[in-house]
């Protein structure tokens, strides 16, 4: 949740009691307390920078306490809900990855080791090589004053030779050949090109925000800097954490469904939609908003699904 709209210390505890959770001093400090559990806390600094008590009072003044914790219960409007994980799909894919990483590291360490063999054995060929013709001019039968302009010689084909040496290993290091598999998520979007539906599941897991679906596959982004992903999607950043995804048929908002991002949901698919038969997916109680603006909208809601 984002601060920037927000002007004073009692806007800030409306907004936050909306989640069931209270700001409240803590030390010397501001802690994010939850209103049914006071032992469920954390340090209001751990949200980012503009969360510490320096920052918020620099930007609304001197600390206003906030409403009282049964306040603050009664007037949540998005309470935390505890559900199981349930089992994780064992399709193997995370134990691959696992085992790529790991032959990666091998891999490179093995090049590592390689490299510093072949650097140490061209440097000790140079060196016995140089070596070598210093002795022979040394065994020279000739004048001291020849032997001397034939050192010269030597050590400035040496210092060549150096320059050139140094050149070659520093071509040699720029010289990868990267076999890490990348990060989790490239690895599954790598797997899902080549057709692996475990990856595709796995991919489409991740994004399971409040959504708005039509028929429609026509991929119209609206004009705007927003960066178009890998997956061949558009994301609009809203700020505050809050982006929307959106694809060929689907626009879903990512991060906290706030009234405002709700609002930006709802105008965004009745730009690209229309008006007529859209479908609403998400959870039970963040449904209810929606409906709210998708009928103040004038959008038409053909069905409404759990997500």
């Amino acid at each position: 949740m984002g601060h920037d709209r927000i002007g004073s210390w009692p806007a800030l505890h409306d907004e936050l009691a909306r989640f069931g959770v209270r700001l409240v001093r803590r030390g010397n400090g501001l802690a994010i307390v939850d209103a049914t559990r006071p032992n469920l806390a954390c340090k209001a600094s751990a949200l980012g920078r503009g969360w510490s008590k320096r920052r918020l009072c620099e930007r609304y003044g001197e600390f206003v306490g906030g409403p009282e914790a049964t306040k603050v219960a009664r007037a949540q409007v998005q309470p935390y809900e505890e559900r199981p994980l349930g089992r994780a799909p064992d399709d193997g894919l995370w134990r691959e990855y696992q085992e790529a990483f790991d032959a990666a590291r091998r891999h490179r360490t093995e090049l590592r080791e390689a490299m510093a063999s072949r650097i140490q054995a061209a440097r000790a060929a140079h060196g016995e090589q140089f070596k070598l013709r210093h002795h022979a001019i040394a065994a020279m039968p000739i004048p001291w004053q020849e032997k001397r302009s034939l050192y010269k010689t030597l050590s400035f084909e040496r210092k060549l030779a150096e320059r050139r040496l140094r050149a070659t290993v520093k071509r040699w290091r720029t010289m990868r050949v990267d076999t890490h598999p990348g990060s989790w998520k490239e690895f599954l979007a790598e797997r899902a090109a080549r057709g692996d539906q475990g990856a595709l599941r796995r991919l489409n897991r991740q994004f399971r925000g409040p959504a708005i679906k039509s028929r429609d596959t026509r991929l119209r982004a609206l004009p705007s800097n927003d960066r178009r992903t890998s997956r061949g999607t558009v994301v609009h950043n809203l700020g505050g954490g809050a982006r929307l995804r959106e694809s060929p048929d689907l626009i879903e908002l990512l991060g906290d469904p706030s009234e405002v991002a709700l609002e930006r949901l709802v105008k965004l698919a009745k730009h690209r939609f229309g008006t007529k038969s859209i479908t609403l997916l998400g959870p039970r109680k963040v449904r209810e908003r929606l409906t709210k603006l998708v009928a103040e909208h004038g959008l038409e809601i053909a069905q409404e699904r759990e997500r």
